[in-house]
């Protein structure tokens, strides 16, 4: 013991001011024991344990009381120690070692995580800086940075900064900020997919408050199909399938985004936004082989998330309510569609009144024609897709097909009354109020159309029904 006090006291003939006699014991624990029992102060050599890996040195610190000699923030001291931790990539064992340290204190995780809290910062590590700006935000919780990769965040939560659905000063919550830079693009980048799958196994909350992000993470999937020209990457099922373990039941399959508008019943479904782009990518090129490829997309929807038999029929009946909206050529007050993809529709709440009281007596006619879709659907017991075929029939026999309204489709919809009526084509909707009474009558006529193809009225037509179903299981 003697020789290393005498060693620590000098090198090289000079005074050493920079070790401790403590540093001098590391590796040998009699003499680490004896000068810890004999008052030593551990906290110089903190950082030294740590680079050397030194777990059972750590450990044996940490029986000690040395944080009660500490002039200044307990729970500062112990951050510190743990970014140290985690700049020098200590061992598991190390981490676990300080976490258990600062979960004994009051409530100090969810300080750090919703409070301001006074942290030192490391400036060797810009990236620790960042997290430490984070936790003194108030509001926001450490996850927000950037920076953050998925080791940093499970780190972060195993130590108990579990506040992963706190929002920061725009509204968004880690998940719904990530899930909005990242959908955006074509490919996810494998450190945004593992940070999201983290979110959702830890159960972060799919539904988003924020103004500037979509209404749920399935939102902004549906999208983000529309931007990959409806190519499911491997990220994209990844994350479905996180989804769907974790939130079983289809959950936020037809959660409505809450916008107004005369094309969905209570706002947007995220399968409205995936099939809105076919309305122009695809429709007014080849009507028939994009009606098969909504209809794959919407059961691939369907089986990717673990929809229940009547989410999936909601999916149906609000593509199909859009589907009769755009062949009436009525305005879209929800969104826009501008490459490379949808976005919300910057309108004035005097325009939407504006547009929608022009698209009045069109949205009477859309109505019936909803009316005998649900009737019918009641009626018919067969399949989804085999009532939505015969549906698609009998609408093509009745209303125009879907075509470019330029200054109505998806493109900016303040426009002078002569601009919409040049807009319109003959073909399609020219007088909206003269058509009318034209259209009330057609739709009258598509539930009998429907009655003969489905065989809805006689026994022939149960048996019909039942023979759908069992080929569909089959």
């Amino acid at each position: 013991m003697r020789r290393i006090l005498r060693r620590s006291a000098c090198v090289n003939g000079r005074p050493n001011v920079n070790y401790p006699p403590i540093a001098f014991a590391l590796g040998w624990h009699v003499g680490t024991v004896a000068l810890l029992d004999a008052g030593a102060d551990p906290l110089p050599i903190i950082p030294q344990v740590i680079k050397r890996k030194d777990d059972d040195s750590l450990q044996l610190i940490f029986t000690y009381n040395f944080l009660d000699r500490f002039e200044g923030s307990r729970e500062a001291l112990l951050f510190s120690i743990l970014w140290f931790a985690l700049e020098y990539r200590a061992t598991d064992k190390a981490v676990d070692l300080i976490a258990d340290k600062i979960l004994s204190g009051a409530q100090i995780c969810q300080k750090v995580s919703r409070s301001p809290v006074n942290l030192p910062l490391l400036p060797k590590d810009h990236r620790l800086q960042y997290y430490y700006n984070s936790a003194c935000q108030k509001g926001n919780t450490v996850y927000h940075d950037r920076s953050v990769n998925k080791i940093a965040a499970e780190k972060l939560f195993n130590v108990g900064l579990n506040v992963i659905d706190g929002v920061n000063e725009v509204g968004d919550t880690p998940l719904s900020m990530w899930c909005r830079m990242a959908f955006i693009i074509d490919q996810i980048p494998p450190r945004e997919e593992e940070l999201m799958l983290f979110y959702i196994n830890k159960g972060a909350s799919l539904v988003f408050e924020s103004k500037i992000a979509p209404r749920s993470l399935l939102h902004a999937m549906a999208v983000s199909l529309v931007l990959r020209n409806f190519k499911l990457g491997s990220d994209f099922v990844r994350i479905a399938e996180e989804i769907a373990k974790h939130y079983p039941q289809g959950h936020c399959a037809i959660l409505t985004d809450g916008c107004v508008c005369y094309c969905s019943t209570g706002g947007c479904i995220p399968t409205t936004l995936l099939l809105k782009s076919f309305c122009i990518e695809v429709w007014q090129q080849d009507f028939e082989s994009s009606h098969n490829e909504n209809v794959t997309a919407i059961l691939d929807w369907t089986r990717l998330f673990g929809l229940t038999q009547s989410q999936k029929e909601v999916c149906f009946e609000e593509y199909s309510r859009l589907d009769v909206f755009e062949r009436l050529g009525m305005a879209h007050t929800c969104c826009t569609y501008r490459h490379p993809g949808l976005k919300e529709k910057g309108l004035s709440c005097d325009e939407q009144v504006e547009l929608r009281e022009e698209d009045n007596p069109l949205n009477e006619v859309l109505t019936i024609y909803m009316q005998t879709y649900r009737r019918a659907r009641n009626d018919y017991h067969g399949t989804s897709e085999a009532f939505w075929e015969a549906w698609t029939e009998v609408v093509n026999e009745y209303l125009p097909p879907i075509k470019t309204r330029h200054g109505r489709k998806f493109n900016i919809y303040s426009r002078a009354i002569d601009e919409l009526e040049s807009s319109i084509p003959v073909s399609g909707v020219s007088e909206a109020s003269n058509q009318q009474g034209t259209f009330i009558e057609d739709a009258e006529k598509v539930y009998d159309r429907l009655k003969s193809i489905l065989h809805l009225d006689d026994e022939a037509g149960a048996m019909y029904n039942m023979g759908q179903a069992v080929d569909h299981v089959l």
